[in-house]
């Protein structure tokens, strides 16, 4: 395989939760929305489209037969220690901010 994988943590990294404070770790997690970190989406989206046009310069310069010339070589990965029991809101999380 070639590309690239980005490892992101979730919990004040893309989404604030104020990990440090436990109140507010529960308030952000449980009762309120999800709100994410100013920037970050602006920022993947970056990494995103700069890792998809490198990858294609090299292809290109390689003359490959790769299958996945001229595709997006990029995949995401995220951490969290939030509840197995939020993957659905998290997951809506992401697709409506990322």
């Amino acid at each position: 395989p070639t590309g690239i994988s980005i490892i992101s943590d979730i919990d004040d990294t893309i989404k604030v939760t104020e990990t440090f404070d436990k109140k507010k770790l529960l308030k952000n997690t449980f009762l309120k929305e999800f709100v994410e970190i100013p920037g970050m989406a602006e920022l993947y989206n970056a990494l995103l489209s700069r890792s998809s046009s490198s990858i294609q310069q090299q292809d290109s310069e390689n003359e490959s037969e790769n299958e996945n010339a001229g595709g997006n070589n990029c995949a995401f990965h995220y951490v969290s220690s939030s509840p197995y029991q939020l993957f659905t809101e998290l997951q809506t999380f992401f697709h409506e901010s990322f």
